[in-house]
């Protein structure tokens, strides 16, 4: 599949590498040889954390590394209902591990000068909670976060927030799949995981929150987890992080996977790379002020 979309749709990918990562299947693709990037975009992929893999990104991925000359490193971490919380949250944070340590060198030999944690839907979560693990391990931060209508709290519940009501029949992600998504991840432990503050990211203490790294929210105004990126952007602007936030116009849930047919799409990803590339977040450290969209 990677090979005849980057030969028929975007032929200038160069790399294309399948690896494990201890027992960890990883997708690997660059537009410029691994050898010499310095920087590298870890990328979750979305599925509620129960379905799709690399492979059902792999367009958005291969037009990121073209517009922007870094790898990617795409996890396909365990699904649930099999692999229930923790599981895929530990496998997310042991490639970012790897990222970190000599055994990848042999991969990518060159000085690791940017790492970007990057992910959509239930990948913007394990992007914010392999954050919230290098923090807490005390590693070396991610430079930046690009979180494309991350899910922010694990809750099968409807009136979560005003966004999931509102929307709880939106045709790409209805109430009932937040819900299904939910129970699968945490099973009975639901109740009391809700308190967990790598479930419900809203519970996180204040002394991590003014540790994170600049951070990317795209989301469409119609997406029933709206809220779930407005309150976390809030929670980051209350701490002094760097945020930019945009939200799209007349779009639901997972609008960036239909850039080939819908202008907003395009304008995401236009607006995803150009941050990648600028590190817009080196002008908002400079001039000492938060930049929100």
């Amino acid at each position: 599949m990677i090979r005849v979309l980057s030969t028929f749709l975007l032929p200038k990918v160069l790399v294309e590498k399948k690896i494990k990562i201890g027992s960890v299947p990883v997708t690997i693709v660059s537009s410029k040889p691994l050898e010499t990037s310095t920087k590298i975009i870890l990328h979750f992929h979305g599925g509620g954390m129960v379905s799709l893999s690399p492979e059902g990104h792999i367009h958005t991925l291969l037009e990121w590394t073209i517009n922007t000359g870094i790898p990617i490193v795409s996890v396909n971490y365990a699904k649930s209902p099999e692999a229930k919380f923790p599981t895929a949250v530990e496998e997310c944070f042991a490639v970012y591990k790897w990222l970190l340590s000599e055994e990848s060198r042999q991969i990518f030999p060159s000085k690791r000068e940017r790492i970007i944690l990057a992910g959509d839907s239930a990948g913007g979560y394990l992007s914010i909670v392999t954050t919230i693990m290098a923090i807490n391990s005390k590693l070396r931060n991610p430079d930046g976060l690009m979180l494309l209508y991350p899910c922010t709290r694990w809750d099968s519940r409807k009136n979560v927030t005003q966004s999931r009501e509102m929307f709880a029949n939106d045709w790409v992600l209805p109430q009932s799949w937040i819900a299904l998504c939910a129970k699968s991840y945490l099973g009975t432990e639901e109740e009391k995981l809700r308190k967990n503050p790598l479930v419900n990211l809203m519970k996180l203490d204040e002394e991590v929150l003014k540790q994170f790294p600049p951070s990317c929210f795209v989301v469409g105004s119609l997406d029933p987890l709206l809220d779930d990126s407005k309150e976390f952007v809030e929670l980051l602007v209350k701490n002094n992080r760097e945020v930019d936030y945009k939200t799209f116009d007349g779009v639901t849930h997972g609008f960036i996977s239909f850039d080939m047919f819908i202008r907003q799409g395009k304008e995401a990803n236009v607006f995803i790379c150009n941050w990648s590339v600028s590190y817009t977040h080196l002008r908002a450290h400079e001039t000492g002020r938060n930049l929100v969209c």
